[in-house]
């Protein structure tokens, strides 16, 4: 953890069958975090996951309420395998989060060891 950022690095030393994915989440509360962001200004939030281009990097979720924007950074994957960045949010019953998913995979090819690294980050006073 470093200010406002938190340097996500994972290790996986793992068997994996063709076609495995490993998905790496991060959420907080959806009560709290309950709108997106277009890079300029707070949009609705996504409906369940929705797939991010890496265009839209880096991604974020609001809490309009206390001006806060939660958002991830482009990852780094070794080795190179297909990866995949989600960005969602649901509250109903016993549901309540809002996050990000990067999906790795499918793992065809990975023998044992695999690193992704990302940041997740924090910026108050940005939303309109």
């Amino acid at each position: 953890v470093t200010g406002q950022k938190v340097e996500v690095h994972v290790e996986s030393i793992m068997p994996v069958r063709p076609k495995d994915t490993l998905c790496l989440l991060n959420e907080l509360s959806a009560a709290w975090f309950t709108a997106g962001w277009d890079g300029k200004r707070t949009v609705s939030p996504p409906p369940g996951w929705e797939k991010v281009g890496s265009d839209q990097l880096p991604v974020s979720l609001v809490d309009p309420v206390h001006g806060i924007r939660f958002f991830m950074g482009r990852p780094s994957v070794s080795p190179s395998v297909p990866h995949t960045i989600y960005r969602g949010r649901e509250q109903s019953g016993d549901l309540c989060w809002a996050g990000f998913c990067l999906e790795l995979g499918p793992l065809d090819g990975v023998q044992e060891w695999l690193e992704a690294r990302y940041c997740i980050g924090f910026t108050q006073g940005v939303c309109p």
